[in-house]
């Protein structure tokens, strides 16, 4: 562990209450909106939301003796009207960066479309992200290359 970090201890737990919801919400919009300059309206209304299953990452403080845990990371999952499982809106706290959290959050969403028996899952990564996504077993698409609000993204899939 690196004697820096303040987190440890991670879980993963599927965000079903309308607190842990806010949570992941918050996660993206420090991520997204704060850190990366997305515009603030990519993450209102936004409408997968509503049908997607929300992952969050809590971690516990190191030397806090009442053993608070923190939201760190989030993770958006669903399936597309043919099955195929898409995974979206990874983020991890820049923080929290650097401990395998968002590696974790990416296997549970892999293990949670191979329990729902899908073939395939997908995102739209940033670009310069896909490096991360090659070393869990994802492939570019098709190579293309395109532009959402200023930020290279690309297609990646991975077969389950």
């Amino acid at each position: 562990m690196d004697p820096a970090s303040k987190y440890c201890h991670p879980e993963i737990t599927l965000a079903v209450t309308d607190a842990d919801l806010k949570k992941c919400m918050n996660v993206r919009y420090q991520v997204f909106i704060i850190e990366q300059k997305y515009p603030a309206y990519i993450e209102e209304n936004e409408p997968i939301d509503p049908i997607a299953d929300h992952y969050l990452l809590t971690a516990a403080l190191i030397n806090d003796p009442k053993g608070t845990r923190v939201p760190v990371g989030t993770v958006r999952f669903h399936q597309d009207d043919n099955g195929v499982a898409i995974l979206s809106r990874l983020a991890i706290l820049a923080d929290a960066r650097g401990h395998s959290y968002g590696r974790k959050l990416v296997e549970f969403v892999i293990a949670a479309a191979k329990e729902r028996q899908c073939q395939a899952l997908t995102l739209t990564g940033q670009y310069d992200k896909r490096s991360f996504y090659k070393h869990l077993g994802f492939s570019m698409t098709d190579g293309r290359i395109f532009h959402r609000y200023t930020v290279p993204h690309c297609y990646m899939t991975m077969s389950l």
